[in-house]
């Protein structure tokens, strides 16, 4: 049987102020002069299903997540350049 292990990677998730929900590479931080948004210093940025970490408000942190890479993969196809 092969079995292929999976491996996990660590995104931040934060909510910007028109409610949208992204996953970064890198924690971002907030900019409020563009309309309040999170912006990272570096790495992709994704957007993720608005139902999911549906407590996360646009003024919380962003927190740190784990996610498979099969499910990453799948990110990339929302991914935001």
């Amino acid at each position: 049987m092969n079995m292929k292990r999976k491996s996990i990677k660590k995104v931040w998730v934060a909510r910007d102020g028109d409610g949208e929900l992204f996953a970064y590479e890198h924690r971002p931080f907030y900019v409020e002069s563009w309309g309040g948004i999170w912006m990272a210093p570096a790495g992709a940025i994704y957007k993720v299903k608005n139902l999911l970490f549906d407590h996360l408000k646009s003024d919380d942190e962003p927190i740190e997540a784990q996610i498979l890479s099969d499910n990453l993969e799948r990110l990339k196809n929302n991914r935001i350049d």
